[in-house]
């Protein structure tokens, strides 16, 4: 199954829940919390909130990103590496804390 049903899925909530468990265990201060459900992958990054965070991380406004896990990070694989090249490019740090 996929979508938002069956056992892969996992809410929103939790995964909040769970970044904010792992924020607070490693005394990071957090800049911004996102949700993006029902956005387009052919919409381009900057469009989205994924590319909001990124211009945070190169503008050195964040130290990095925490994310639930790395396949809730980008749209795809491709994507994904752009991204972590860009925050690695800058010293910034992706964390998935479920992966």
């Amino acid at each position: 199954m996929s979508g938002r049903t069956g056992e892969s899925y996992i809410s929103p909530k939790v995964q909040r829940e769970k970044i904010t468990g792992w924020i607070k265990l490693h005394d990071i201060t957090l800049g911004q919390m996102v949700v993006e459900e029902d956005v387009s992958g052919a919409k381009p990054v900057e469009e989205r909130e994924l590319g909001r965070l990124l211009q945070r991380v190169e503008s050195g406004e964040s130290e990095g990103i925490v994310a639930f896990k790395l396949s809730r990070f980008g749209r795809g694989a491709l994507e994904t590496l752009q991204a972590v090249e860009r925050i690695r490019k800058v010293g910034g740090r992706l964390v998935t804390v479920e992966d």
